[in-house]
């Protein structure tokens, strides 16, 4: 019956306030709308159609009677942005094309070359900024990704799932190169670090011996800067800042989306 009427309505897009709504509209499972707000993707029951999800209006007054560690007013301007969002997109055709060129299975032979060239680059340039990210299984650093640009960057996996266990990517002189290479890239002054809670990132990268010359933002700081309401987790300033849809739930389903994930 949904598809039927949706075939009628002449609209571009969908806003599906909700989990029912979005379960209902996009491939999406009936949960976790709270992450999966102001992804644009294609409508499952029309695919000339889009689809943006964000929160049911009743939410706003559930979290502020229920839920005190997470109240309303943290809510009713991200619900006032999505559907901003939508009506922006209702004049525009399709859904956000992301170009992205990763590497997220490199051998040491690529990683060793990318670190000379991006070292070169930063010296013959004066300056080159680079996004970091990490991302750990309990206190065990797992993966970390350098991005230099939107569509551009290496994942390098230190550790890989096999069934149920972490096991080493790389054999011990293998990573023993690859935590020297690394930390000379982070030395190099002319480079501009840029990181999302830049604490965690470090702290693990520290123990690695691992130490960044220089900090350039701390995109979660500043984001708590700018808009001190809202939420600061990646998901969300990813769905703020970018058109990406949500994208952690990869990290559940495959081992390249965990690899993935830390270029995000």
């Amino acid at each position: 019956i949904l598809r039927e009427k949706l075939r009628f309505i002449n609209c571009s897009t969908v806003l599906a306030l909700g989990n029912i709504a979005m379960w209902a509209t996009t491939d999406f499972p009936p949960s976790g709308i709270e992450q999966r707000r102001g992804s644009i993707v294609k409508c499952a029951l029309d695919p000339k159609k889009k689809v943006i999800c964000s929160i049911h209006p009743i939410y706003l007054y559930h979290a502020q009677s229920e839920n005190k560690s997470n109240p309303a007013s943290h809510w009713s301007p991200v619900l006032q942005f999505d559907v901003e969002r939508a009506v922006d997109w209702s004049r525009k055709e399709g859904i956000p094309k992301i170009n992205k060129s990763y590497t997220i299975n490199p051998d040491i032979h690529q990683i060793l070359n990318t670190f000379a060239r991006l070292g070169g680059r930063a010296k013959s340039e004066g300056r080159l900024r680079l996004a970091f990210d990490v991302e750990n299984h309990g206190p065990n650093l797992t993966v970390f990704g350098i991005a230099w640009s939107r569509e551009a960057g290496i994942c390098i996996p230190v550790m890989t799932l096999k069934g149920k266990n972490w096991t080493n990517t790389y054999s011990l002189e293998q990573e023993l190169e690859i935590w020297r290479g690394m930390t000379r890239l982070a030395r190099i002054k002319e480079i501009e670090w840029v990181m999302h809670n830049a604490n965690h990132d470090r702290f693990h990268m520290a123990y690695y011996g691992v130490l960044f010359h220089k900090l350039y933002m701390d995109t979660m700081l500043s984001h708590n800067a700018c808009y001190p309401v809202f939420p600061s987790g990646l998901h969300f300033v990813c769905s703020f800042y970018t058109e990406r849809p949500y994208y952690k739930t990869d990290r559940k389903a495959s081992i390249e989306g965990i690899k993935g994930h830390s270029l995000m």
